[in-house]
């Protein structure tokens, strides 16, 4: 069983370390997880805080469907996920994200994805 790191960006850099170190067929069990089911997985693989826990427990639908989609392709692709984050406070917080990804299909069933997805945490 791969640790729980802390939902920060040096624990999201550590997981990925793990993620992208496993073989392929492993790894494509990790992003199915993380496509079917963006905040179990999260919450399996992380150490949450009180106030992570209830954010993640209060996302959209909608926003948790592309995370955990976006996160499926860069996984499979061993592509960069980073995660920007302000100093934590009591205002507003919100999740933007950055998306680089670009892919390439050709008539051969070849199918390469370029980029990188970047989550940035930031209090209003």
């Amino acid at each position: 069983m791969q640790p729980k790191y802390n939902l920060t960006p040096a624990g999201v850099a550590q997981k990925l370390a793990d993620l992208y170190a496993l073989s392929d067929s492993a790894l494509a069990v990790e992003a199915a997880a993380i496509k079917n089911d963006f905040g179990q997985w999260i919450g399996d693989n992380f150490t949450l805080t009180t106030a992570q826990q209830t954010y993640l427990n209060g996302m959209d639908i909608s926003a948790m469907g592309y995370y955990g989609g976006q996160m499926a392709i860069c996984f499979v692709h061993r592509r960069p996920v980073t995660l920007v984050q302000d100093e934590e406070n009591d205002q507003l917080k919100l999740i933007r994200t950055e998306n680089s990804l670009a892919t390439e299909a050709d008539d051969n069933g070849g199918f390469v994805v370029k980029g990188s997805f970047t989550f940035h945490i930031v209090y209003l």
